[in-house]
């Protein structure tokens, strides 16, 4: 089973991707601190790392891929971005970082989503073909 990491800042984000991550099949980690969510990447097999761009406390988002990308074992771990801020703020914070939004991640995704498109992504990213079953109306 393809194992998911997710750092956010807030218990009750991670609970819904919890639910929306399970759901679909893959393993979830969340945790809601940096150097917790580094440990978990050093020791386990991630297949996609989710992380908010903006959290209270830590590094932030930016800074926090910056190191990862810095770290040649890490380098090869799949990250997507998620940001209630708009593409174009991420895409600048990434180039002051020396970095860039199509090449250093394999997906970005703006808040609040719709989550067959967040899941379709995560599909995507993970070389999975199928898509997201229909959850629009149920709940979500």
């Amino acid at each position: 089973m393809k194992q998911i990491l997710c750092l956010d800042d807030d218990r009750d984000t991670l609970k819904i991707y919890r639910a929306i991550i399970e759901d679909a099949g893959y393993e979830f980690v969340g945790t809601t601190d940096e150097d917790e969510a580094l440990s978990i990447l050093r020791r386990r097999t991630v297949h996609l790392f989710i992380q908010d761009v903006m959290r209270s406390g830590g590094i932030g988002g930016v800074k926090f891929l910056s190191m990862l990308k810095s770290k040649k074992a890490l380098r090869r771990i799949s990250v997507m971005m998620i940001s209630a801020q708009p593409r174009e703020t991420t895409a600048g914070q990434l180039k002051h970082e020396g970095m860039n939004i199509k090449r250093d991640l394999a997906g970005y995704f703006k808040k609040p989503f719709v989550i067959r498109d967040f899941l379709d992504l995560v599909h995507q990213i993970l070389g999975e073909r199928q898509k997201a079953p229909g959850v629009g109306g149920d709940g979500y």
